[in-house]
């Protein structure tokens, strides 16, 4: 091989190596897209949807945002969004806004985000959201174990403002931590995966101004559209039974 050959293969060689460096190493996130941009991209990657107004664009991290907005037929929706590699990408697509936790990190809590977008016609103008727990017995290896009822809950101001996003309280925090490393002990998990469900759940409930419960039927019908991944847990409404005096 003459000096010219291994010249050109090593100049070869190193433009691959930048390019793999460029492509799988991220870069620091550009500045987040205008309302116009969002609105072109949300139309191009779900053409069900089209947007009339960007409500906002909220800050998760420095690399990740939730963005609410508002349809042309009037559907209060949501979207996730990341930036991966080089640029900023929405994730899930929602035409509706009913609470949903977005797992950032699954292995982290406090990542965690409860995030919602309330249609105005369903007149909500306050939310309780219920950290949950049925109480629970079970034997592993002749050992009883008992788990008394857990309820945490947090008001939230709904009425002048549609949409939100919670980080979970340092209670609830506390408490999932705690939970989560008791029942470990009990049941230990041998692929070393959280999951929550088994643990506790989260739970919502939407109250109209004079206290009455308001019914959602703006903010709950409608579709999802997953354009990479994501983890989203869906908030179920909590039961009048279930719910404990404080």
């Amino acid at each position: 091989m003459t000096k010219t050959t291994k010249l050109t293969v090593s100049i070869g060689v190193l433009i691959i190596l930048m390019l793999v460096t460029y492509w799988y190493f991220p870069r620091t996130p550009v500045v987040f897209p205008s309302d116009k941009e969002l609105i072109q991209t949300i139309s191009a990657t779900q053409t069900t949807v089209r947007v009339k107004e960007i409500q906002d664009k909220i800050w998760i991290d420095d690399k990740h945002f939730f963005v609410p907005f508002i349809t042309t037929t009037g559907d209060y929706g949501t979207s996730y969004w990341e930036w991966q590699n080089t640029k900023w990408k929405v994730l899930n697509i929602d035409n509706t806004g009913e609470p949903k936790v977005w797992r950032i990190d699954s292995k982290d809590p406090s990542t965690f985000r409860l995030v919602w977008n309330l249609h105005e016609d369903d007149k909500v103008a306050y939310m309780k959201l219920f950290l949950y727990r049925e109480r629970n017995l079970h034997v592993t290896d002749g050992i009883e174990y008992y788990y008394p009822k857990l309820q945490m809950e947090n008001k939230i101001e709904t009425a002048s403002v549609s949409y939100g996003s919670m980080e979970l309280p340092n209670e609830w925090l506390s408490v999932i931590d705690s939970l989560i490393k008791m029942d470990s002990a009990a049941t230990p998990d041998l692929f070393g995966d959280l999951d929550l469900n088994r643990h506790m759940y989260f739970a919502w409930k939407p109250y109209e101004k004079s206290g009455i419960e308001a019914r959602i039927e703006g903010t709950s019908n409608g579709f999802s559209f997953m354009n990479d991944d994501i983890e989203l847990d869906f908030v179920s409404i909590m039961n009048d039974p279930d719910i404990e005096s404080q």
